[in-house]
């Protein structure tokens, strides 16, 4: 179910989805006990990506999008990954997965 947003809602959340994958590739720089460089465990994804996963499920969850899941996100990274306009592409299929534009299904195929 899609949720009905003007545009400027949609815009509001696209922003604050684009300053968390800021912050969240910030990160790829910081070498620490805290955030070691290197892969997750059980994504096998850089130890920054998956924390910036996360941190955008939230996002996500507290905007309705229950039926989102860590490795709907993750997926859409690893999509994405590789392209010259991945911020742009990263940030919008978020978006559209966050207001319920595009299913969790449409990333699961």
């Amino acid at each position: 179910m899609s949720l009905v947003l003007a545009r400027d809602d949609r815009a509001n959340i696209r922003m604050s989805v684009e300053r968390l994958i800021e912050s969240g590739l910030a990160r790829r720089n910081l070498r620490t006990a805290v955030e070691p460089y290197g892969k997750h465990p059980t994504s096998g994804r850089p130890n920054y990506v998956h924390r910036m996963c996360e941190e955008l499920l939230a996002f996500c969850r507290q905007h309705g999008a229950s039926s989102v899941s860590l490795e709907d996100i993750l997926r859409i990274d690893m999509l994405c990954s590789g392209h010259c306009d991945y911020f742009s592409k990263f940030s919008l299929r978020l978006t559209e997965l966050c207001i319920g534009d595009i299913g969790p299904h449409v990333v699961r195929n």
